[in-house]
């Protein structure tokens, strides 16, 4: 009731690898294989983190996934504002009209431990979560070097006019 969602889940394991390897553009199904999230809803939910500024992305050879500002500057709750209708809920109970002078009985308790909760996802890193436990969930961090794991990508070669390639000597020659 009160979690977040699997999906904000996701995007701290992906953003986790991302911060590993801040220089590098990482393939989407490279995350997935290192996370274990489905590679169709990570592309959704990485493209979404695109349309709000938390990763960028860059198309074609070389291409893929980074992350837009450093790890210590991208909060829980920059993740959760993306992903999340509205998180913590405005009632515990679930009321729509719990405000003004409809309060439901723990409306005062509620509004206080929001935000309680609220403080703490602002105040807590993208940094923080990948330097304290190397663990989240079953991804362990440690192990998942974007960069190492990069499929490999056909180099691009020039198509000739015969079935074998040949170059030119210095001496001017040609050889196969």
């Amino acid at each position: 009731m009160l979690a977040l969602s699997q999906t904000t889940g996701y995007a701290v394991l992906a953003l986790g690898c991302l911060s590993r390897t801040p220089d590098s553009y990482v393939l989407a199904k490279d995350i997935a294989r290192c996370t274990g999230i489905p590679w169709a809803y990570l592309s959704k939910v990485l493209h979404t983190l695109e349309k709000h500024g938390i990763v960028e992305s860059r198309r074609g050879y070389r291409g893929g996934f980074k992350l837009r500002r450093p790890a210590e500057q991208v909060t829980l709750e920059d993740i959760a504002a993306v992903l999340e209708r509205q998180w913590p809920p405005r009632c515990l109970l679930g009321f729509q009209d719990c405000q003004g002078e409809r309060n439901c009985p723990f409306h005062d308790f509620w509004q206080r431990e929001r935000e309680v909760i609220r403080e703490k996802l602002r105040s807590t890193t993208l940094a923080d979560l990948t330097a304290s436990s190397p663990v989240i969930g079953q991804v362990h961090l440690e192990w998942c070097d974007c960069a190492t794991l990069q499929s490999p990508r056909r180099s691009r070669q020039r198509k000739t006019s015969g079935s074998t390639r040949e170059r030119r000597k210095s001496d001017g020659s040609y050889s196969p």
